[in-house]
């Protein structure tokens, strides 16, 4: 299975994307590879970060299978932006 999707990010930065799932699955930002984990296994948590990610829409791209039994996938994107610097007097 393949998902594709445009998103319009509103602030740069770091992104890291999680999914969970029992067989394969590969992810993808703008064609660039951020979870690779093309393999058949129990529910397993996978992560990958994509580093100083501009605003502006963005093309992400899910790969999937399911060798057999019921599918299992959850996902989540969070953005990790640079922590302020302390002002100093």
């Amino acid at each position: 299975m393949r998902w594709t999707g445009i998103f319009d990010f509103i602030e740069s930065g770091d992104y890291r994307f999680f999914a969970t799932v029992d067989d394969g699955i590969r992810v993808y930002v703008d064609g660039w590879r951020v979870i690779d984990a093309w393999h058949t296994a129990l529910p397993v948590p996978y992560e990958g970060t994509f580093a100083d990610l501009e605003t502006g829409p963005h093309t992400i791209v899910v790969e999937y299978f399911e060798s057999g039994g019921h599918a299992h996938w959850t996902r989540e994107i969070i953005n990790f932006l640079p922590r302020l610097r302390k002002k100093i007097t």
